[in-house]
């Protein structure tokens, strides 16, 4: 398997990934849960805005505008409410780690015991705009606001748990846990910030990365999350044309790229690397997954008869492959 592909209605948002396979939130609010490689799918309608996985890697968790969480189990045909519907949210953002959930409401972030669904910690005074991204770091949880703000946060202490805080200076888009002791921040206009919390140093910081690192025209391009491929720190960008090209960090300011892929015909909302793997999911209404020693070029795409929701007959595998640049992000 080097490339393989599914449809939905809608398009991409959000991944998760476990040895058990892929999770996709779409726009329409449904949950699709995908085999390693594709090749089998299961559809959860529950209206979701995020979704996060879950110390069980047969298990996601989703939560809906309406302040309504699931527990998804890929095994199970039907998702299971958790929780009742609150008052209607505008901003939503969940993640979990062992027992706990945690959810930003807007401004607020709410820390649950996940098996009971009680409420753990309340914090009301971190920020004063929408949460829109939130993350589990080591013990503390992470932060993204569109106040321009992220803040670290021992929950146990609730308000008196603002252990720090990194100020952007615009509306942070995204957070990325890149490893125990780095994380990434994205804005809304593609600031890049690599950032090491345990001595609140930043590595990095870049106003545009696309600028640093994409030598065409980069208009309509997006930055996405950090992450660690290989013990190595990983930047990415997503083009319009459905491409998405990986940097290797070097030091201060600098990048290289190490992958370029493109399996999409629109822009990459998000993706995910388990070893050599990467699924990516975005606007043409696509998961893809691909070896990334020979990732899909234009050329596959092109030719790619088309998919469609049933992946019985919407798998396709390019049969005959054209030369490829390799991974180098190692």
């Amino acid at each position: 398997m080097s490339f393989n592909s599914a449809k939905h209605d809608g398009y991409g948002i959000a991944l998760t990934q476990s040895s058990a396979g892929v999770s996709t939130l779409w726009t329409d609010g449904d949950v699709t849960w995908y085999s390693p490689d594709l090749a089998a799918q299961r559809n959860y309608q529950v209206q979701a805005s995020d979704v996060c996985d879950t110390s069980d890697p047969n298990v996601v968790i989703s939560m809906s505008s309406s302040g309504q969480f699931y527990s998804i189990d890929r095994r199970l045909a039907r998702a299971v409410s958790i929780s009742s519907p609150t008052t209607r949210i505008n901003e939503v953002a969940i993640a979990s780690s062992e027992n706990l959930l945690v959810a930003g409401y807007m401004e607020v972030v709410r820390v649950f015991d996940l098996r009971k669904m009680q409420t753990l910690a309340l914090i009301t005074e971190a920020h004063s705009d929408d949460i829109v991204d939130i993350k589990f770091w080591n013990e503390l949880i992470v932060t993204a606001s569109q106040d321009s703000l992220s803040c670290f946060i021992d929950y146990t202490k609730g308000d008196d748990g603002i252990v720090h805080t990194v100020n952007m200076g615009k509306p942070i888009s995204m957070v990325g846990v890149i490893n125990k002791d780095l994380v990434s921040f994205t804005t809304d206009d593609s600031a890049f910030q690599i950032y090491a919390p345990n001595t609140e140093q930043t590595v990095s910081n870049v106003a545009d990365l696309r600028v640093n690192t994409l030598a065409t025209n980069f208009d309509g391009a997006t930055v996405l999350r950090g992450t660690e491929i290989n013990k190595k720190v990983v930047a990415s960008v997503a083009l319009p044309n459905g491409e998405i090209d990986l940097f290797n960090y070097v030091n201060d300011n600098s990048y290289r790229r190490c992958l370029r892929a493109r399996c999409h015909e629109g822009i990459v909302r998000d993706y995910r690397v388990n070893g050599t793997t990467m699924y990516t999911t975005g606007e043409d209404g696509k998961v893809c997954v691909f070896d990334m020693k020979t990732p899909p070029l234009v050329e596959d795409v092109a030719q790619q008869p088309q998919a469609t929701n049933e992946l019985s007959g919407g798998m396709r595998q390019k049969q005959q492959r054209r030369q490829h640049t390799p991974m180098d992000c190692d």
